[in-house]
């Protein structure tokens, strides 16, 4: 099936989306905190969208086994260049597999390509056609500038993040407010869904405590022994 230039541009908004909400309820889980893992401050983790366009347009006339191969290959690839150039921009590693097998740079690890490729061929053959069908159901008109400003409102937290990280260019006082207005938004809806989770987890699991919490027992205990 082919996809217009916008409809691309619905997949790959939509899968940065569901990219950060799936890296926040994982970092929710494990660290038990709220972590913004994307490369701007918008609720939006761009690999999984760049991911999405780059299987849907590089991988449209392969099938089968074929298909899931050009998946995990498209994972590996875009993991390492985007691991890569963000290690440039940022000087520092936006993730590391150091020490994982089969990883390249650390960088990149195969392990995780087989499961991420995975996702990427199940969202290829049966999720993206359902997504561009509820797309279409919005006005064109209206689907078109809701993308547009998408792009225009990333493009200015991306070059937010970069003058601020680099404290190059003029008026970064105003471009840091900008940073932080754009901060903002992921953090209040991070936390929203942190809590929600940290609430069903303690209904789930009642007689578990959290570090935190196991921390500030030894605290109160250390203070009754003084």
């Amino acid at each position: 099936m082919e996809f217009t230039f916008y409809e691309l541009g619905f997949f790959f908004f939509i899968y940065s989306f569901i990219g950060w909400l799936y890296e926040v309820v994982s970092s929710a889980i494990v660290q038990k905190k709220f972590v913004n893992v994307g490369l701007v401050n918008l609720p939006f983790c761009t690999f999984y969208g760049i991911l999405a366009v780059f299987v849907t347009v590089f991988s449209r006339g392969l099938y089968g086994a074929w298909s899931y191969i050009g998946s995990v290959i498209s994972v590996v690839a875009i993991r390492w260049f985007v691991g890569m150039a963000g290690e440039k921009i940022y000087h520092d590693k936006i993730w590391d597999y150091t020490g994982k097998r089969l990883n390249i740079g650390g960088y990149a690890s195969f392990v995780q390509a087989l499961i991420l490729g995975a996702v990427a061929f199940v969202s290829k053959h049966w999720i993206n056609e359902p997504l561009v069908k509820a797309y279409n159901l919005v006005p064109s008109i209206v689907g078109l500038v809701i993308i547009c400003a998408l792009v225009v409102i990333v493009f200015i937290d991306a070059v937010a993040t970069l003058i601020v990280l680099h404290g190059k260019g003029k008026n970064t006082e105003r471009w840091k407010k900008v940073d932080e207005q754009f901060e903002g938004i992921s953090k209040s809806l991070g936390d929203k869904i942190f809590s929600y989770i940290a609430k069903r987890l303690k209904k789930a699991y009642p007689k578990k405590k959290t570090a935190d919490e196991n921390v500030e027992q030894i605290k109160q205990a250390e203070e009754q022994m003084k």
